[in-house]
């Protein structure tokens, strides 16, 4: 009974002030942190970032299906990032899909033509038309 009382005592002792906070702190998630800024999700580009370093992380781990599913996964989020193609093709390279490296390097190729990427890439290109 005594454990039953102090629970009860406890909670109303805990009441008077949580409501006030918990106002507070729903009111403060809402306002802006400056005039005229907008809490805002991340968008696709920044998603598309977070997909393309993960791919790359895998790659540097020597995770290249890993890898390769995760780079697609970015380049279907945003088709002109050049660099989920390099890397793509660098994973498909590794896992001898020879037909899916090609698409990836030929699709660098047309988004970044002045990449420094550019000669490598056209070297292991040329290698694998012979």
């Amino acid at each position: 009974m005594a454990g039953r009382f102090r629970q009860r005592a406890e909670a109303r002792h805990i009441g008077w002030w949580a409501v006030p906070c918990l106002v507070f702190y729903v009111a403060a998630a809402e306002r802006p942190v400056w005039p005229g800024h907008r809490r805002r999700s991340p968008g696709r580009a920044e998603k598309a970032e977070v997909l393309c370093q993960t791919g790359r992380d895998h790659l540097a781990r020597n995770e290249y299906a890993v890898a390769a599913e995760w780079l697609d996964r970015c380049i279907e989020m945003d088709p002109a990032r050049a660099y989920a193609y390099c890397y793509a093709g660098l994973a498909y390279s590794e896992l001898g899909r020879v037909d899916r490296m090609i698409n990836r390097f030929e699709r660098f190729i047309q988004l970044a033509p002045d990449a420094p990427e550019h000669p490598r890439v056209e070297s292991l290109l040329a290698g694998t038309r012979r």
